[in-house]
């Protein structure tokens, strides 16, 4: 592993971990993990057994930048509420800052925290719409007063879940915004791509059509090696995904295709196969980072 006075490692390219296991552990067990990342995303519910004072010095010294992600449990029910409906939605708040705290005090002062807004059918819709600037505000605030200005709030656009509006970020400045290529590549219904300086993060994954529960579907988190290398259709989604990848090259690449969290070598296959997807039908690197 590299050490602290080494090169640097790979530029803003990120791998969720989806594991309980210790941080230090779960790098080693991916060889290469530094040719290739120097991010990771780690479960909110993962977060207080794997962001721990140790894993922060391991952090340190490798320059791993951190990111934990509310996404799997904005469910409105039983996990997190970000509607102002009931009583718990302060329930939600408390649980978000007692990680957040957590995350803080271990030694991850300049976390990102990652949260999706609710899908409609779980509360009404025009109740969400009129809650999520202020909801997002109140969490955006608090990162930034208990990280002393050093963590940040990104908001990331996901399957069935409503396009940010205007507003939210008018009333949240220090908010950022995650696009998904996969969405905006694949024909995923209801994505409104979100410009400007918000953007701080680009989610590439493969979608992919397949059966969901008898009846046509599309997955948007499918590895890369689920993709005919050979096909048209391949072709335009490499070339679609490219450039949303080169008009946002400060943005942290985040490859967000679904694994089993103990399969690092399906991992490593779904990276090289998007290099090698990449390499044959993009003009030129469409990010900053050497993959």
């Amino acid at each position: 592993l590299p050490d602290a006075s080494g090169p640097p490692p790979v530029a803003r390219v990120g791998l969720p971990l989806r594991s309980e296991a210790p941080l230090r552990w779960a790098v080693m067990k991916r060889t290469t993990f530094f040719d290739k990342y120097d991010t990771v995303l780690i479960d909110w519910k993962d977060a207080p057994a794997v962001l721990t004072a140790e894993a922060a010095e391991f952090a340190r010294l490798q320059r791993l930048r951190i990111a934990v992600d509310f996404s799997s449990g904005v469910n409105l029910f039983p996990d997190l509420r970000l509607c102002r409906i009931g009583s718990r939605y302060a329930d939600s708040m408390a649980a978000m800052r007692q990680v957040i705290s957590g995350t803080i005090a271990a030694g991850f002062a300049d976390a990102t925290y990652i949260v999706t807004l609710h899908r409609h059918p779980e509360c009404a819709a025009d109740t969400c719409a009129a809650d999520f600037p202020v909801v997002l505000k109140e969490i955006s605030d608090y990162v930034a007063a208990a990280s002393g200005g050093r963590g940040a709030l990104s908001l990331r656009q996901a399957p069935f879940k409503p396009a940010p509006d205007a507003s939210i970020f008018a009333a949240a400045p220090a908010l950022k915004y995650g696009v998904s290529a996969s969405l905006a590549c694949g024909g995923g219904g209801g994505y409104t791509p979100v410009v400007g300086p918000y953007v701080d993060t680009v989610y590439v994954a493969a979608a992919v059509s397949e059966p969901l529960m008898g009846a046509a579907g599309t997955t948007y988190a499918a590895p890369f090696t689920a993709l005919d290398a050979d096909a048209t259709s391949t072709q335009a989604f490499m070339q679609c995904t490219c450039s949303i990848l080169a008009q946002y090259p400060n943005a942290t690449v985040v490859f967000d295709a679904w694994h089993n969290a103990e399969d690092v070598d399906a991992e490593f296959r779904d990276y090289d196969a998007f290099a090698r997807l990449r390499a044959r039908y993009c003009q030129s690197a469409p990010h900053g980072a050497a993959y």
